[in-house]
């Protein structure tokens, strides 16, 4: 992880990285502090999720979405409503559109049975009906198998 920001400057890391990387995860235990998660497993659906238009997508109007979602990340926080960290994650799906999400970051070390961590989030994933977990160590999607069977069935 690294340095701990607030709002602004998590909500700017968030638009460039989004906008010039192709997505962002920022992670929160209070919705006042973000830092960005380096490994792990992301699995979004603790919110709904919003889509914007990329070409639409001003830093005026995804900073606007952002607070939008850090307030609900805050409300989550609050409620102990989360596993694990909660995030906040955005990407550019395959529409180009901006995706915003609230999500969760599960890691290896937060378990003390053994269950690894993708299994985890894999498992929270097909309860959500999510399409894929997110591996941030590999920079990769996974799918999700329960999806993957009906879209090809």
């Amino acid at each position: 992880m690294m340095n701990k920001l607030l709002f602004d400057d998590a909500c700017r890391l968030a638009y460039g990285k989004t906008m010039m990387d192709g997505g962002s995860t920022l992670t929160t235990k209070d919705a006042f502090y973000f830092e960005t998660p380096n490994k792990g497993y992301v699995v979004g659906g603790l919110w709904e999720e919003a889509k914007l238009p990329k070409e639409l997508c001003t830093p005026n109007l995804f900073r606007s979405m952002w607070m939008r979602y850090m307030e609900q990340a805050l409300l989550i926080c609050k409620q102990g409503g989360s596993d694990s960290d909660v995030s906040i994650g955005t990407w550019i799906d395959s529409d180009n559109a901006v995706v915003f999400d609230i999500a969760e970051v599960y890691t290896d070390s937060e378990h003390d049975d053994g269950t690894l961590a993708s299994v985890m989030a894999m498992d929270r994933c097909v309860q959500r009906n999510e399409d894929a977990i997110f591996d941030l160590s590999n920079s990769k999607e996974i799918f999700n198998p329960a999806k993957t069977k009906k879209d090809n069935a």
